[in-house]
């Protein structure tokens, strides 16, 4: 078992809460359902309680149990950890008390086989796992019996693929443009670009749109676009939910949009947080990027890239990270949370119901936390190993009205 520090407790608390002004609408604004918090949020003292419940046990005498490099930790409702151990590439299962059990997938390019793998989700008894090298998803059932196999039927690059049960082959990633930045693209570049936070191409091309594409695939395996796309700022802050739908984040401000998968607006949930400025000095470095970049492009190409309005926001990305858990709260980290944070200490989450209402703000272990049963997956970095133990921690409501367990 490998040791590691790991943090006793944690409460989950309101950041300055003033429940006087706190207040709760629900409207409609041009045919959308608007869920909006406004003067903070809604409980003032702490509304969970975080605790470590277990460790997976890495065993160096038992070669099948070491993982190298895992991206995704999610409990199943069997009471089993499924671990994504990308370097692998297979899913590693780990028993309730945290032994290793058994794994299934491997490394290369036939069914079953990945190259560069990521776990999407677990849901009904289907594990769900994307390769962005072959850029398809493989469906397993948790005793590793290997379901289906799809691809993108869209061109671009894909960062997630998942298929509903209807049939809609949800997409979101990236796609190239041959003709420069379109305005939507430019917006989302520019995000990229001033956090420093994204590592993707579109750092480096300036020539990708990131996206969410609807596709229906039909019975003779051909697919019909049911055109929308649905842009978003940047990697990770996107969930798709089965049953629930698609969870969008707004670029540049703290406004999360629910999409069903025809593409129609569910809700759109805002909270009042502050937002991160660009100043004048972050304006000016993004360009001096483009202009040497079309100056390479020129050099290259010996034509003009179109002339583009680099008319810049006046702030930068909001969310970087989402989760939704099996009763639907989702838990958000915004930039301003991270370009505070101090090592050593934890991340603050702010912590949304399912209706939309802002209850507080969570402080978590990570960055990328997983939830459902009322556990928390994630990764804890040893700082005495420089690994990076897999931890389960128990999360426990001591408010009355929400879905956790008491």
């Amino acid at each position: 078992m490998i040791a590691c520090t790991v943090i006793i407790f944690a409460t989950v608390s309101c950041s300055k809460p003033d429940p006087t002004n706190h207040r709760f609408e629900v409207y409609d604004e041009d045919g959308v359902t608007v869920a909006h918090t406004t003067g903070g949020p809604l409980h003032d003292g702490p509304i969970f309680t975080i605790e470590p419940l277990l460790t997976l046990i890495e065993n160096p005498s038992e070669p099948e149990s070491m993982l190298f490099n895992p991206s995704a930790i999610l409990a199943g409702e069997d009471g089993r950890y499924y671990v994504c151990d990308t370097g692998n590439g297979r899913v590693a299962v780990f028993g309730p008390e945290g032994i290793f059990e058994r794994s299934f997938g491997r490394r290369g390019e036939g069914p079953g086989e990945f190259r560069m793998m990521d776990m999407q989700s677990l849901h009904e008894g289907i594990v769900s796992v994307f390769d962005y090298t072959m850029q398809r998803t493989t469906h397993f059932l948790t005793d590793g019996t290997l379901e289906d196999i799809f691809s993108s039927p869209i061109g671009g690059y894909a960062l997630w693929l998942e298929r509903t049960p209807e049939g809609t082959i949800l997409q979101g990633g990236v796609r190239m443009e041959q003709d420069g930045l379109t305005a939507a693209t430019q917006r989302l570049v520019t995000v990229a670009r001033v956090t420093e936070r994204d590592t993707l191409a579109i750092i480096t091309t300036g020539l990708v749109q990131d996206m969410v594409r609807l596709v229906q695939q039909m019975p003779d395996g051909s697919s019909v676009s049911m055109g929308k796309s649905l842009p978003f700022s940047g990697g990770p802050a996107i969930r798709y939910l089965p049953g629930r739908g698609v969870l969008v984040t707004d670029g540049n401000r703290p406004e999360l949009t629910w999409y069903d998968t025809t593409g129609r607006i569910i809700r759109s949930i805002r909270i009042d947080l502050p937002t991160v400025p660009v100043d004048a000095g972050m304006k000016q470095e993004y360009l001096a990027r483009e202009q040497a970049q079309n100056d390479q492009y020129t050099s290259r190409t010996g034509r003009n890239r179109p002339q583009l309005d680099y008319d810049l926001p006046d702030t930068v990305g909001f969310w970087r990270w989402i989760t939704v858990d099996d009763a639907g709260y989702i838990w958000c980290l915004d930039v301003l949370s991270i370009e505070q944070h101090v090592d050593g200490e934890l991340y603050s989450f702010h912590v949304i119901d399912p209706e939309g209402r802002y209850l507080g703000t969570a402080e978590l272990p990570t960055t990328r936390p997983r939830i459902a049963g009322g556990k928390l997956t994630c990764f804890i970095d040893d700082p005495e190993t420089g690994g990076r133990v897999p931890t389960v921690f128990k999360v426990t409501s001591t408010v009355e009205e929400l879905a956790y367990p008491r």
